[in-house]
């Protein structure tokens, strides 16, 4: 069994624990006054990753520091991470195209992809208000 295999391996226990469903939706930006539109030529792919908020681990969903735990800024609030063998090539997703969590019911634009030497990459996002789609 080589590494790969042990990191897939891996993967699927993380998943089987804390993944939920995923859409990327290809999309196509526009400006400030125009929120653009779907990219019909790139395909919507529907899988599982997981969804994760670091701030609510360290300040608690209320924003209250916990079991003496100190809060500190990070760069992004949320991210999804998923393994490449559900999405494929990670350059093939760009900022500005967005992800559905469906048992959320919340949307989100894709900051930046982040390439990850260990087959999960994971996708920097920022959450939409209901109607900037």
């Amino acid at each position: 069994m080589g590494w790969r295999d042990l990191e897939r391996f891996m993967d699927i226990i993380v998943d089987e624990f804390f993944a939920e469903p995923i859409e990327l939706h290809p999309w196509i930006a526009a400006d400030y006054n125009d929120p653009g539109h779907a990219d019909s030529a790139r395909k919507v792919v529907k899988t599982i990753g997981c969804y994760v908020m670091p701030g609510a681990k360290a300040v608690g969903e209320s924003g209250t520091v916990s079991s003496g735990m100190a809060a500190r800024t990070v760069e992004n609030s949320v991210w999804v991470s998923i393994t490449e063998d559900n999405i494929g090539d990670i350059n093939a997703w760009k900022q500005h195209d967005r992800v559905y969590l469906p048992e959320r019911n919340a949307w989100f634009s894709i900051e930046k992809p982040v390439p990850s030497a260990t087959g999960r990459p994971q996708f920097d996002l920022i959450r939409l208000q209901v109607g900037s789609l």
